[in-house]
């Protein structure tokens, strides 16, 4: 009859530890990232990584495993900011949902009118790091992915003909605004943008 009433009572207890512990979810997070900017006539050009997600609660066998979030939106945006107006706006949805991205290491360059820009996008164990390229046409106000040829290693020809010189660390390299100063220059970018 003790045993009986020992496993019960255990049973109770784990049923409403397992009851409390599905009830409660942990809080909907949301992360700003940024690129570093770049100068372009007037105007600091730079990428924004925008992610609302919500932790998992880790499963538990012998130890805790974490589980991946669950992902409610993950987008890259272009911005733009005009230091004399002191406006900042968003010009192109750059990625929707990317498998992976690191803004930190992305590069810049201009082309004429052109801004060109190449973010990391995965990293091969042949290739090395992998980066996907596109330009913003300032006079148009168009966003141009060049085609296959754009996503490639640092090797690739037409990454080398934009970034052949690029020196590390990415502020070395003219027209380059590091993310701290960015986000002094940038109070909204703090509180969030559009």
């Amino acid at each position: 009859m003790g045993v009986r009433l020992l496993v019960l009572g255990c049973l109770i207890l784990l049923a409403a530890g397992l009851a409390t512990g599905c009830a409660h979810r942990l809080p909907v997070t949301e992360s700003t990232r940024l690129s570093p900017g770049f100068v372009h006539e007037e105007s600091i050009y730079f990428l924004v990584e925008h992610r609302v997600s919500r932790r998992r609660r880790p499963v538990w066998f012998i130890m805790p495993i974490e589980r991946s979030p669950v992902v409610y939106e993950h987008t890259i945006y272009l911005y733009r900011y005009e230091s004399e107006a002191g406006r900042v706006e968003r010009l192109a949805t750059i990625a929707e949902r990317p498998p992976s991205a690191s803004l930190q290491y992305t590069k810049f360059a201009s082309d004429g009118d052109r801004v060109v820009f190449a973010s990391q996008v995965a990293v091969d164990l042949h290739d090395g790091t992998i980066f996907e390229l596109r330009f913003w046409d300032t006079s148009s106000g168009e966003l141009i992915d060049p085609g296959p040829e754009s996503r490639g290693p640092a090797d690739s020809p037409l990454h080398r003909r934009y970034f052949a010189g690029y020196l590390s660390p990415w502020s070395a390299n003219p027209g380059i605004v590091p993310t701290s100063d960015l986000r002094r220059m940038i109070p909204e970018l703090d509180v969030g943008l559009d």
